[in-house]
Formats: C-alpha cells, structure tokens, sequence
C-alpha cells in the first residue's frame, strides 16, 4: 500500500485547503512471513513521534481468518522497534525537507 490514496480523500483535502493539519495516522499491515496483521498508529506533532500498536491479530486456521489476539511482549517490541526506525527516518526527511523550503 503506497498511501497515496488517503490524500486523495474529498475530506482530507478539504481538511488540507482548510490549513488543518493531519497528526495521527493508523496502518494496517499484515506479515504473511508469521500470519499476523497489525495496527499501528504513528502520532507526530513538531519534532516528537510517537508510535503505538493498537491491535494485532493472528490466523485462526479454524475460522480460515485473522482473530484478534494480544502479541507477546517481545513480539511487540520488535514491531514497534522496527516502525520507529522505519517511521523516524521518514519523519526526519520530511522535517528537513521542510526547513529547507522554509529558507
């Protein structure tokens, strides 16, 4: 998923015309490699970036889907580890793309 869709929205261009700014956003991923799908919200706001899981969910082989089901905690922690590093790298570029427009 590119994301490029989301701006596209009526609603989120309206919001953007309206000079409000987008803050939070959620995704929705899913690991094919352990049959996991995650939810993660990634909330910045001037130079902090916060990230949180706010559901996972694993393959039920008996209802042939996904089910809500709490990670372990060592599973989290590497998914927030690696959405931290992947989102705070983004963050700083766009940062910087900023203030250098700015000048």
């Amino acid at each position: 998923m590119s994301g490029t869709s989301i701006w596209n929205n009526s609603f989120v261009q309206e919001c953007l015309q309206n000079d409000f700014y987008i803050t939070t956003i959620g995704y929705k991923f899913e690991s094919l490699a352990d049959l996991r799908e995650v939810v993660v919200e990634i909330n910045f706001k001037y130079d902090d970036l916060k990230i949180d899981i706010c559901k996972t969910y694993e393959y039920d082989s008996d209802a042939d889907g996904f089910r809500l089901h709490p990670a372990m905690l060592d599973v989290q922690e590497e998914i927030l580890k690696m959405f931290q590093t992947a989102a705070y790298e983004q963050y700083t570029e766009i940062l910087e793309r900023q203030r250098q427009e700015a000048l």
